[in-house]
């Protein structure tokens, strides 16, 4: 199998149950394939490597993948200011400090891709890489299946400037 991100580092904890529940473990996994570095994408990337998958992710991004910041991308603490008066922005930072948000999985060493290159993993997904929200952010293609991980190339508020390539990508 291949996972597109590894989510927050308290996933971990539902993990292998929902693992289980589709009839599968996590040595069953051999690539997480990153979409970028974000620490909400990357939290349980050194648990599945433990257990033995490959980890990539594009080459611009594998910096900040070995030295992780809280959030990367397009989200400096001066975006926050016009919304902290939310609540739900306040639900939203309680709710990643309690699935480990806070906490950020280093990991070193990663396998690294290119825009356009087809990964040799389960799937065998086509890069398109959408910087703008990191300068490796990626969507990643799996042609046979016709779906397309879109990382934060979809957010409401990214930068992330997807190419025609994406946009031609058929998704059911």
């Amino acid at each position: 199998m291949t996972v597109v991100d590894a989510g927050l580092p308290g996933f971990a904890r539902e993990l292998e149950a929902d693992l289980r529940a589709i009839g599968r473990a996590p040595g069953d996994i051999e690539a997480v394939v990153l979409t970028h570095s974000d620490s909400d994408h990357t939290g349980i990337a050194p648990d599945l490597r433990q257990a033995g998958a490959r980890v990539l992710i594009h080459s611009a991004d594998e910096a900040t993948l070995a030295k992780p910041r809280p959030k990367g991308g397009d989200a400096s603490p001066l975006h926050l200011l016009p919304v902290l008066w939310r609540p739900t922005l306040w639900q939203f930072i309680a709710g990643m400090a309690r699935t480990g948000g806070m906490k950020l999985a280093e990991v070193r060493d990663p396998e690294t891709f290119s825009d356009g290159d087809v990964l040799d993993v389960p799937g065998r997904p086509r890069v398109v890489h959408t910087p703008g929200h990191t300068a490796g952010h990626c969507a990643i293609h799996f042609a046979e299946h016709e779906v397309v991980f879109a990382g934060d190339a979809c957010a409401r508020g990214t930068r992330s400037r997807a190419p025609a390539a994406l946009s031609s990508c058929p998704v059911r």
